[in-house]
């Protein structure tokens, strides 16, 4: 709650999908307000910045939250509806970018659309929608995106089933399942394309099978609010921490000590598990009469995992940890002339460096058989400049470097990567780089001309 709180204080571009992921969360718990579900969705004047997946997100969390939406609402539920299904592909699919749809948007268009079948245009587009995910269905069960059968893939598919009301008797719900089981590792969790276990792709399995189990009940996923606990936690029982005289001393001395990454981990994965621990408690107390304790206080133990397994680094820790390989050696740089050539598209106030260079050139040593992307993130350490990026079945995916960020010169704006002066047809974490090669990662404020 209170990290939502300060996103919604930011003065800074938030993406939409942040304040509305934070308004399914809070959803669950009972805990999400007026002011957030209305800056996640009903008065967003930013959906457009991040384009479909905003939507799509902004839909579901207006879903999720009980909260009617306000007079003169900016967005509605049917204006949120209307804007997906205009955007809906010959076939019935839905896609990111292009006209080939993809699994994982067609699934979460489903799911956002279904709470509201009722209509008979929504319902239209749901059974186009749901005939794409069919015709999207691989022989061996699963499913694939960007062209790599994944096991993220598959779970959507299941959780859009689930919203669509199949059960294990479809015989797509069942080859979907069988499909997501292979992908389940020694240790419990699962892979992403097989190997070993992804932390992402272990999260999207549970809510698969958390999906499935609520549609047992006749609940959904992403539709809680109807059977969310409103006498849990309200926003009026979340009060600020009291500070003490004795607290403030200790704050004084433990600010002199800096806390490593490894410390920070161990902290969130104790909070994280503990907050699990007790929710099942709670679910037990209770007699086991609101399963939303139970899917939560398992989804926050999962979490604890996931975050006791990962890599968590202070900013001295990352940019101390500059490993001169001397491999190969490339000439690297970050370039956003375009953005200082085109004020006028600026979505929000930036300090650009005029020179035009976020990354400056630089020759950084490498190992043999690295990639662009690796390039890049030991250039960033080497100058101390930030690197935002996601992962995906195509590979890494680079959102922000330094204070720029995709979106930030309009809806067509974004970073691309140049080796040598021609743009690759591969992520840049999939283009091995030579001896000598010069990479230059270059802002452009028109991606699809």
């Amino acid at each position: 709650h209170t990290s939502a709180k300060a996103l919604m204080a930011s003065e800074g571009f938030v993406k939409p999908t942040e304040l509305q992921r934070a308004a399914i969360l809070l959803s669950a718990a009972g805990m999400c307000d007026d002011k957030l579900i209305n800056a996640a969705v009903y008065n967003n004047e930013k959906l457009d910045r991040q384009g479909i997946n905003a939507y799509i997100w902004a839909l579901i969390a207006a879903n999720c939250c009980n909260i009617p939406q306000p007079e003169n609402a900016l967005n509605t539920k049917s204006s949120l509806a209307q804007h997906l299904i205009l955007k809906q592909l010959p076939d019935g699919g839905f896609a990111l970018k292009g006209e080939a749809a993809d699994t994982d948007i067609t699934a979460a268009v489903i799911y956002a659309l279904a709470p509201l079948r009722e209509d008979m245009e929504i319902e239209e587009a749901l059974t186009k929608a749901e005939q794409c995910l069919s015709d999207l269905q691989l022989e061996s069960g699963g499913f694939s995106s960007m062209g790599t059968e994944n096991c993220e893939s598959a779970a959507q598919a299941v959780i859009a089933f689930c919203a669509l009301g199949y059960d294990e008797s479809d015989s797509r719900m069942q080859k979907a399942l069988n499909a997501l089981t292979e992908y389940r590792t020694a240790d419990g969790g699962f892979s992403h394309i097989g190997g070993e276990t992804s932390g992402i792709s272990t999260v999207e399995a549970l809510q698969a099978h958390t999906a499935l189990e609520l549609s047992r009940r006749g609940e959904s996923l992403y539709c809680i609010s109807a059977k969310a606990p409103t006498d849990i936690v309200t926003n009026e029982s979340v009060s600020e921490p009291q500070m003490t005289e004795e607290t403030v001393t200790q704050a004084d001395a433990d600010s002199e000590k800096s806390a490593s990454g490894n410390d920070i981990r161990i902290v969130l994965a104790v909070a994280s598990s503990a907050a699990g621990l007790i929710l099942i408690v709670v679910w037990l107390v209770r007699g086991r009469k609101i399963m939303l304790l139970i899917v939560a206080g398992c989804a926050m133990i999962v979490l604890a995992v996931v975050i006791a397994l990962a890599d968590i680094r202070t900013p001295e820790e990352y940019y101390a940890d500059r490993e001169d390989t001397g491999g190969i050696t490339v000439t690297v740089s970050a370039d956003c002339t375009e953005a200082l050539q085109h004020p006028e598209k600026a979505q929000r106030a930036l300090e650009l460096p005029e020179d035009g260079y976020v990354i400056a050139p630089v020759e950084i040593s490498l190992a043999e058989g690295s990639t662009a992307f690796d390039a890049l993130i030991a250039a960033s350490k080497e100058q101390k400049i930030s690197v935002d990026h996601t992962s995906s079945a195509m590979g890494a995916y680079v959102s922000g470097i330094g204070v720029l960020y995709e979106f930030d010169y309009g809806s067509e704006s974004g970073w691309l990567y140049y080796v040598n002066g021609e743009k690759p047809s591969v992520a840049s974490s999939a283009y091995l780089l030579s001896q000598d090669d010069e990479v230059c990662f270059s802002y452009t404020t028109h991606l699809s001309y």
